[in-house]
């Protein structure tokens, strides 16, 4: 025999059996056949009823969940927050020393308000304008 053959017989078998034991069930069941029917609605009720209250139980925590959530993502984005300002200032704040050390070491004294923008103007402002010192005299 196929295999697909093996499927077939196996399966007609599991549904004559399934119809026999159904028969026979009703022919030995204790109560008539209505008021099985009766009792198969009363507990298939119970268990809607179960099933709803459950539903309702599991939405309320995956709102409690997802508020949790919100709250811990939103603290761990205040921390980075944070961090990054913390390293923006220590940055600028290290700009400014390296600025101040290699101008030291240029030997140009700063002013604490001179920045390398005021630097660089004064520069173009040295190089447009030629200097009178250093023209020969013509007498």
């Amino acid at each position: 025999m196929k295999r697909s053959d093996n499927v077939v017989s196996f399966s007609l078998g599991m549904i004559f059996g399934a119809l026999i034991g159904s028969v026979a069930m009703l022919f030995v069941a204790p109560k008539s056949g209505e008021e099985t029917r009766a009792y198969i609605v009363e507990e298939l009720t119970k268990l809607r009823d179960q099933a709803e209250e459950v539903m309702s139980d599991l939405s309320g925590i995956s709102e409690q969940w997802a508020t949790k959530a919100k709250q811990v993502i939103q603290e761990k984005i205040d921390s980075i927050n944070d961090i990054l300002k913390s390293a923006r200032e220590a940055q600028e704040e290290l700009s400014s020393e390296i600025d101040e050390d290699y101008s030291e070491f240029l030997g140009e004294e700063t002013t604490s308000g001179e920045t390398k923008e005021d630097k660089a103007e004064e520069k173009k402002e040295d190089a447009s304008n030629p200097q009178e010192e250093n023209a020969p005299k013509v007498e």
